[in-house]
């Protein structure tokens, strides 16, 4: 007589293997999710960072040609500029929103430049120090310094 083979052969995946590897993807999706989210911040700081130093680097070489600071404030940056004089120094602030254009309104800004000009006599000769910030407004009413460079001329 044949002897009938009633067991069955299971072919597929079973559900806790299923629910286990759900599992384990879902995991791994939230670092690499959070990776993402954390390049993307990068990526901004680094793009407000470039756009910082591109912009003082102009400044700078509008100093340079003429170090009455006449280019640098007929220049469209600074059309909207608010200036502080003291003895022998200055400081002028401009505000710019999320798109690094000058505005008028400090609460509509985004970003913040700050020139600051510092004539001294030494000796002989005068000494003029030019100082860039430039930062970031927070909510908090903070500016974060995202970029600072200085240079300094003789006559």
């Amino acid at each position: 007589m044949h002897k009938i083979n009633y067991k069955k052969k299971y072919h597929g995946v079973s559900l806790v293997e299923l629910v286990l590897s759900i599992a384990v993807l879902s995991i791994l999706c939230v670092f690499v999710i959070q990776m993402f989210l954390k390049s993307n911040e990068l990526n901004d700081k680094a793009k407000a960072l470039d756009q910082s130093v591109v912009i003082c680097e102009s400044i700078f070489e509008l100093i340079e040609g003429d170090s009455t600071l006449n280019e640098v404030y007929n220049s469209s940056l600074f059309k909207f500029a608010v200036v502080k004089k003291n003895q022998g120094d200055s400081e002028t602030t401009v505000y710019m929103d999320e798109d690094w254009k000058p505005v008028n309104d400090v609460d509509k800004s985004t970003f913040q430049l700050v020139l600051i000009t510092d004539e001294m006599q030494v000796s002989d000769y005068t000494q003029i120090q030019y100082t860039i910030k430039v930062g970031q407004n927070n909510q908090n009413e903070d500016v974060k310094i995202i970029y600072e460079i200085q240079m300094d001329e003789y006559f």
